[in-house]
C-alpha cells in the first residue's frame, strides 16, 4: 500500500462528502447487497471464528442475550432510512472529532 498524508484533505472532503450523500439518498440495489454480505459475514464468523463463538456463549450465559439472533435481526430489520435519519443526526450534531494518524 502506497501512503500519501499529502491526500489527507482531499480524502477527507471526499469522506465529509459521502456522509452528506448518505444523508439524503442510498441505492436500494447496493443496500441490499452490503445487508447480505453483512449476513453471510456473519454465518461465516459463526462457523470459523472461536472468539466469536466464545464470546456469544459468555454473553448468552452471563446477560442472557443471544448475540447471533440479535445481531442477524438487526441487520435484517434496519432499513435505509434508518441510515439515512442516522447520518442526519451524526451531520447536526457539530462536535466533530478528525483524527488523521500518519506513519511516521
Amino acid at each position: 500500500i502506497s501512503i500519501k498524508p499529502e491526500k489527507s484533505d482531499s480524502v477527507l472532503m471526499m469522506m465529509k462528502q459521502e456522509f452528506r450523500n448518505l444523508s439524503n439518498h442510498i441505492d436500494e440495489q447496493m443496500f441490499k447487497n452490503a445487508k447480505e454480505i453483512m449476513l453471510k459475514d456473519l454465518d461465516e464468523m459463526v462457523k470459523t471464528s472461536n472468539g466469536f463463538r466464545l464470546g456469544a456463549i459468555w454473553q448468552k450465559e452471563n446477560y442472557g442475550i443471544d448475540v447471533y439472533t440479535s445481531r442477524r435481526e438487526m441487520i435484517e430489520k434496519i432499513s435505509i432510512s434508518d441510515i439515512t435519519d442516522f447520518m442526519k443526526t451524526l451531520l447536526s450534531n457539530s462536535h466533530f472529532c478528525e483524527t488523521l494518524m500518519l506513519p511516521e
